[in-house]
């Protein structure tokens, strides 16, 4: 499973955990999309590195 895919799993976790902060959650569905939408526009070391990113904030953040 590649991280996007991963990123996918966790936010849909995410809407079925009702302790989540919604706003929060919100927020990272709206990055998410901005940055699929865009990231033709970049190489494939920063597409790689969001991801990665954004996948490691989600797992840090999933139980506050």
């Amino acid at each position: 499973m590649n991280e996007k895919d991963k990123i996918t799993k966790y936010l849909a976790d995410l809407e079925k955990n009702d302790t989540f902060n919604k706003s929060k959650l919100e927020f990272l569905v709206k990055v998410y999309q901005t940055y699929e939408a865009n990231e033709h526009l970049c190489t494939e070391t920063e597409n790689n590195n969001f991801y990665k990113n954004m996948s490691a904030y989600i797992q840090l953040n999933r139980y506050s």
